[in-house]
C-alpha cells in the first residue's frame, strides 16, 4: 500500500506503534438492498416494541426491503390496530418483542390467534436479546411463526 510501519518505544515509558498507507477513493458505493419475492413486496407489516430505538430500527430495517410497516410501543396497541385494520387492510406480519413491560410478546400472539375480531391471522415472528431456549420453547407452544 505504498506505507512504512513502525514502532517507538521507550523503557519505563511504554511502546507507540505507527502506521502509514495510502488508500484510494471507492468507485462505486455499495448498497445492497434485500428484496423480496413480487408476491411479498408491499405486504403490510406490524412492529411491535416498546424501545423507541429498537422499534425504529425494525421499521426501517423491514421498510428497506419493500415492506408497508406501522410500528405500535406495546401489545395491547398492536392488538388494537391490528384488529382495526383486520377488514380494510389486514397486516400479513406481525414481528414483535418477546419482553414488553404488560403483555409480552408470546401473550400477544396467543391473543391474535384468538382474537375474533381478527379473521385472517397473521404471521408472527417473536424477537429477542434475551433467553433464546426459554423464548423458543414458549413461542413453539403458541404456534409463533418464526423467531430472532
Amino acid at each position: 500500500m505504498g506505507g512504512q510501519i513502525w514502532v517507538e518505544s521507550e523503557p519505563g515509558k511504554g511502546s507507540e506503534f505507527f502506521f502509514t498507507a495510502t488508500f484510494g477513493l471507492a468507485r462505486k458505493v455499495a448498497r445492497k438492498r434485500i428484496e423480496p419475492s413480487l408476491d411479498l413486496r408491499g405486504m403490510r407489516v406490524l412492529v411491535v416494541e416498546d424501545n423507541a430505538s429498537s422499534r425504529e430500527i425494525l421499521q426501517t430495517l423491514l421498510e428497506s426491503m419493500t415492506f408497508e410497516v406501522s410500528a405500535v410501543a406495546s401489545a395491547e396497541e398492536g392488538i388494537a390496530e391490528l384488529a382495526k385494520e383486520a377488514k380494510a387492510r389486514p397486516y400479513k406480519l406481525v414481528v414483535t418483542d418477546w419482553k414488553m413491560p404488560g403483555m409480552d410478546g408470546i401473550k400477544a400472539c396467543e391473543a391474535i390467534k384468538r382474537h375474533a375480531g381478527i379473521p385472517t391471522k397473521p404471521k408472527m415472528i417473536i424477537v429477542t436479546a434475551y433467553g433464546r431456549e426459554e423464548v423458543m420453547q414458549r413461542s413453539a407452544k403458541v404456534g409463533v411463526d418464526g423467531f430472532l
